[in-house]
């Protein structure tokens, strides 16, 4: 596939806030588009970050006339550059594909923020393709933004790669992963699984946990690097939820869930566990459809759930699990949605 993509600089962290990046990234050179890498300098010397910024424009305008270019958004990055990239697409009529890792006028995360606004206004109005989370999302900018639905291409779950096979143990399937940010502020229910869900182990993995490192059914295992915590995470099943509550997913983030793939299901899937997610999330489709978990409406219905799954039906999920987990960790999902989106563009 010819063509180029543009990136953000991303440093490592331990947690998958930047692994759905650095994975898209890697998808797109493996299916032959050069990267085009956006640089922020954290220098007080104006002089340098000026030049930085000019060497990242620079770049960007050296795209081939009337080629493919992805954007990576959002590139968390001053409005400038979605501005120099329209005029790019206006002067060497390149065709424009967005992968939408976060729509933040949709996760309402920063209502204020007027900068977010505009350059997600501008995205809307240059973009020929949309790579999008899912069907749910789809229809919000349908809908919502009155974006031609035939211009976007629905994901249906983030790729999560990882070299060799899995090495994991087996686990019990009463004993549950929570994987990610485990700030009080976005994951605010961890910190009541030890009251509510007694009768279920809970694994915990991630950055910024503030409670106790052990208790009856709760245990801290610390921040692992993604790229090595598929082989060393314990649980039967791995829980997508967010929000402050138990009872139901709340708040900006709870409410996100409606309509985006939350990364923490594409690890442990890639890690060959099955999922337990919110019934009212978007991603509750995908896993009804391939039989790789259970859906639930509350964290008190988990011990119900699993006690009335057969050690049958529990190897069924975990085999279907796997399945996917193998097209995961290869980066299939992303590469048929980035070839369907070159497609779209070559047909106009």
């Amino acid at each position: 596939m010819d063509g180029f993509f543009i990136t953000r600089a991303i440093t490592k962290a331990n947690h998958a806030g930047s692994k759905a990046v650095s994975d898209t990234d890697s998808i797109m050179q493996k299916e032959g588009l050069k990267k085009i890498e956006i640089y922020t300098s954290s220098s007080k010397n104006r002089f340098i970050s000026k030049l930085q910024n000019y060497l990242s424009l620079r770049n960007i305008y050296n795209v081939t006339n009337n080629s493919l270019v992805v954007v990576e958004h959002p590139l968390y990055i001053n409005k400038r550059y979605i501005r120099f990239i329209k005029k790019c697409k206006e002067k060497k009529s390149v065709k424009l594909a967005f992968i939408i890792h976060d729509y933040e006028t949709i996760r309402n995360l920063f209502p204020e923020n007027v900068d977010i606004r505009i350059v997600e206004k501008i995205v809307l109005e240059i973009a020929d393709v949309l790579i999008v989370h899912n069907d749910k999302m789809k229809k919000v900018f349908v809908e919502k933004y009155n974006v031609d639905e035939s211009k976007i291409v629905s994901l249906n779950i983030f790729d999560y790669l990882c070299e060799g096979e899995i090495t994991r143990e087996k686990c019990s399937k009463d004993s549950v992963t929570v994987a990610g940010n485990l700030n009080p502020q976005k994951s605010g229910y961890v910190y009541r699984l030890k009251e509510q869900c007694k009768n279920i182990k809970y694994n915990l993995y991630g950055v910024n946990y503030e409670g106790s490192e052990s208790e009856e059914n709760v245990t801290y295992h610390g921040s692992v690097d993604s790229n090595l915590l598929p082989n060393v995470l314990q649980g039967g099943f791995g829980l997508v939820w967010d929000g402050n509550s138990a009872e139901s997913c709340v708040g900006n983030t709870g409410e996100y869930l409606r309509v985006n793939n939350p990364h923490k299901t594409s690890l442990y899937l890639a890690s060959g566990v099955p999922v337990i997610v919110w019934k009212e999330a978007a991603i509750a489709d995908f896993v009804t459809k391939n039989g790789v978990g259970i859906c639930v409406s509350s964290l008190n219905e988990i011990p119900e759930k699993i006690s009335e799954l057969t050690d049958e039906d529990y190897d069924k999920m975990v085999e279907s699990a796997k399945s996917i987990g193998t097209k995961l960790r290869e980066g299939h999902y992303f590469a048929t949605a980035l070839r369907k989106a070159n497609e779209i563009v070559n047909a106009r």
